[in-house]
């Protein structure tokens, strides 16, 4: 989807212990095959969305390592971006390491893209999602932002 960017958030993910003590939720291991990261991953280039930010609160190096220098999740890496993006501010100064902080520091990739649709990811949905259905319901219901959930 040319006209949709993704932003896979890692700010607001749970903490589990020791497993996240020195690594981010998004890069621990689930059931000891994927990490928590590769769900959102997933969910996104089998959608078509091809242009995807991961806003890094901290622990870079475990990210970094999982996912790698190359591309794998983009299924044209030609027309496809994916980067990992930091508030270097934040990280001295914790109070302002957010999420909205990272995406004001990082903004260039929402102008550089021109997007008309942003889906903004959280980690945590273990599931699988046709973003597809969701962007075509959105813009059906004519509404500025849209929340996808689960009644529990």
């Amino acid at each position: 989807m040319k006209n949709v960017i993704a932003l896979v958030n890692l700010h607001n993910s749970g903490e589990l212990g020791v497993l996240t003590k020195s690594r981010p939720m998004a890069s621990t291991t689930f059931l000891g095959r994927y990490t928590f990261i590769d769900f959102a991953l997933s969910n996104l280039t089998n959608s078509g969305i091809d242009n995807i930010g991961i806003l890094l609160k901290d622990h870079s190096r475990s990210i970094i390592k999982h996912l790698g220098s190359d591309s794998t999740y983009l299924k044209n890496p030609k027309t496809g971006f994916q980067s990992i993006f930091i508030n270097e501010y934040g990280l001295t100064n914790p109070p302002f390491n957010t999420d909205i902080k990272n995406i004001k520091e990082n903004d260039w990739f929402l102008y550089d893209k021109n997007a008309k649709y942003v889906i903004v990811v959280p980690i945590q949905f273990v599931t699988k999602i046709d973003f597809n259905n969701v962007i075509e319901e959105h813009i059906n219901s004519n509404k500025l932002v849209s929340v996808l959930y689960r009644k529990t």
